[in-house]
């Protein structure tokens, strides 16, 4: 094989997640983080478990990660799921039309995941915009050195909840908690 022939996408999949509990009603989804090295089409990818490797999970606010991933440069796509596969899932719940968001841009990736894991964990609409605007000017570097803590605290504790520390270490680094 040669090496012109590999590329290295890199996708995030919303999926379907329990609504929110309490006095804040946002449509969130659950965003999965995926580099995928791939040498085929970008339509015969399945993300199933052996194909890449999962960064990091975590609950986005759906109309605001739309705008900010459109923003990046990302391309959607959307996953149709036959009617059989649609009801031997364990949940019914709305999950025959999944999002898959795919872009080459690495930068463009990590941001994107950065933005998703703090913004999890901040409910004021002030500090949200003060966030976008901060990972919009982060260089490549912190981009890489906060994208790699999330997915190393992901992957050592294996849930949303693990994520919500270095999160907030990030928001006093970069003063969004005032």
């Amino acid at each position: 094989m040669e090496s012109d022939d590999i590329d290295i996408k890199y996708i995030v999949n919303l999926r379907w997640i329990r609504p929110l509990k309490g006095v804040i009603h946002y449509e969130t989804k659950l965003a999965e983080f995926i580099p995928l090295i791939t040498s085929n089409e970008i339509n015969e990818i399945k993300t199933e478990k052996n194909n890449g490797i999962l960064s990091v999970r975590c609950r986005v606010f759906f109309p605001e990660f739309k705008y900010l991933a459109t923003s990046f440069g990302f391309n959607t796509e959307k996953e149709e799921k036959d009617e059989k596969e649609h009801f031997k899932s364990k949940s019914s719940k709305s999950r025959i039309s999944d999002s898959r968001y795919i872009t080459e841009d690495r930068e463009a990736y990590l941001k994107l995941m950065v933005y998703a894991v703090v913004r999890q964990s901040i409910r004021s609409e002030v500090k949200a915009h003060m966030l976008i605007e901060t990972v919009k000017k982060l260089p490549y570097t912190e981009l890489r050195y906060w994208a790699n803590i999330f997915s190393k605290y992901y992957k050592e504790y294996g849930n949303i909840r693990a994520l919500y520390r270095p999160a907030r270490a990030f928001r006093e680094v970069y003063d969004i908690d005032r």
